[in-house]
């Protein structure tokens, strides 16, 4: 396993990817595809957060949306297999994190119903069309905005938290007229 973690600005070696995406690496980590990493990643990234000084409660939805992401690459992206790894990044821009969580497997397809179209939770309550996806719903309640992408045979989730830091260290909450992210929602 492979870890940086933030420590007042990038580490070097992450410069060129935080240059390149207009962030700063808080904490990036390698992580083999095996039961229990996902918890470890979870514990890892809310230390990072709580010492930006963000709320709690926020530093426990981030949390949930890591270890779900986590689950989700290395059991469907990586298919439990611990000679493959899957890959976390939190990155901040402002006041706004982004969480990234990148398998190495091409992962299985979005839970769809027929029609193409996601799945509500009352349709997965009442058993409806697919029975999974609940992760996604999950990260979807927690996060301000997600996308879920493939290239190059890996899939990336990446979940935006915006305004979770206040300037300086402080903390807070709210969401902007627009999210300023695009792509295909989770």
């Amino acid at each position: 396993m492979r870890v940086w973690i933030w420590g007042g600005g990038c580490q070097t070696g992450w410069t060129a990817v935080a240059g390149a995406t207009g962030m700063d690496v808080l904490y990036r980590a390698e992580w083999p595809a095996r039961r229990g990493t996902e918890k470890a990643a979870m514990r890892q990234v809310g230390r990072v957060l709580q010492r930006l000084g963000v709320p709690p409660d926020r530093v426990a939805d981030v949390r949930t949306v890591t270890a779900e992401a986590c689950l989700n690459a290395l059991e469907h992206g990586c298919g439990l297999c611990e000679a493959l790894s899957y890959e976390v990044t939190l990155l901040r821009q402002g006041r706004d994190v982004t969480l990234r969580v990148r398998d190495a497997g091409a992962g299985a397809p979005p839970t769809l119903r027929e029609d193409g179209e996601r799945p509500s939770v009352a349709e997965i309550m009442r058993g409806d069309g697919p029975t999974r996806g609940w992760g996604l719903l999950l990260i979807r309640s927690l996060a301000y905005a997600c996308r879920l992408e493939r290239a190059n045979g890996h899939t990336v989730l990446t979940a935006h938290f915006h305004a979770l830091v206040t300037e300086g260290r402080g903390s807070g909450w709210g969401k902007p007229a627009s999210p300023g992210v695009s792509g295909t929602d989770c």
